[in-house]
């Protein structure tokens, strides 16, 4: 798979909702070509019902795998922020009441935390 913000500069703005809009012409296009090549090609009436099932199960995934990345990413650095505050919260303890804080307690960061699900 690419990445996609290889493109970003060439495509305007895209949001879940156009994307699905912007598809479904070319999708629509391509695959009203596919009963006159099956008549072409003599294949069984089951030929074209399992080609659009291969294809609806081939984009569900595509699109599954692209969040399923995200979900890891979002996790792995939920993950990377865990020990980062545990480590603070030692230093913390280390350095005791004495020292110089920055004004913003771990406790009130994590009342901002974003819901990984």
């Amino acid at each position: 798979m690419s990445d996609m913000t290889t493109n970003s500069a060439a495509t305007p703005s895209i949001t879940p909702e156009s994307l699905v809009q912007e598809l479904l012409p070319q999708i629509t296009l391509q695959t009203a070509q596919l009963p006159t090549l099956h008549t072409q090609l003599g294949l069984a009436s089951s030929a074209l019902a399992q080609d659009l099932e291969t294809l609806q199960n081939a984009l569900l995934k595509t699109v599954e795998d692209v969040v399923h990345t995200r979900q890891k990413e979002v996790q792995e650095w939920a993950n990377r922020c865990d020990k980062l505050e545990d480590s603070c919260i030692r230093l913390s303890k280390a350095l005791g009441p004495s020292a110089k804080s920055v004004g913003t307690t771990v406790g009130e960061l994590r009342k901002q935390s974003v819901s990984l699900l």
